[in-house]
């Protein structure tokens, strides 16, 4: 993927998950396992930024409550120059310089990509993605006492 990320904070959303978004930016919340800064950097193997934007000419700017996905990053190394991403009304991505403009291309996402938007949004996502992450071992007979509830761990 790209060289570098910048993960970008959208207002009202940030207004909307306050308090808890007073102190750390959206790329900085917890879901699942990890932050949503790292679930990129897993994906992408990318330099991620977040807070104060860099001024480079032809950087990705990803907003910070969107979770990464196969289809969501295919789209993104496809996104062309001066072009704005959107999915439902929301600006998912843009391509250039730290401030998006009204004139660039606009093009709706194809790629269902997942975002919080609200605090209820962050607990459902959080909820569903520690499900999917958390992975239990199996049990061991080995480890078993006697037929009750003693179990030994090694």
């Amino acid at each position: 993927m790209e060289k570098a990320i910048h993960l970008f904070d959208d207002p009202k959303i940030t207004q909307n998950l306050r308090p808890i978004s007073y102190i750390r930016s959206l790329a900085e919340h917890w879901i699942g396992l990890s932050k949503i800064h790292e679930k990129w950097s897993a994906a992408t193997n990318a330099k991620l930024s977040w807070g104060a934007a860099e001024k480079q000419p032809n950087a990705l700017h990803i907003l910070g409550s969107v979770l990464p996905s196969q289809e969501l990053i295919q789209e993104l190394e496809n996104l062309p120059e001066q072009t704005n991403l959107f999915f439902q009304g929301q600006l998912i991505a843009f391509r250039g310089l730290v401030v998006p403009s009204a004139d660039w291309n606009t093009i709706n996402s194809q790629a269902n990509p997942v975002f919080f938007s609200k605090f209820e949004d962050l607990l459902s996502l959080n909820a569903a993605l520690l499900k999917k992450e958390i992975k239990p071992n199996a049990f061991d007979q080995n480890h078993l006492k006697e037929n009750g509830n003693i179990l030994i761990h090694p």
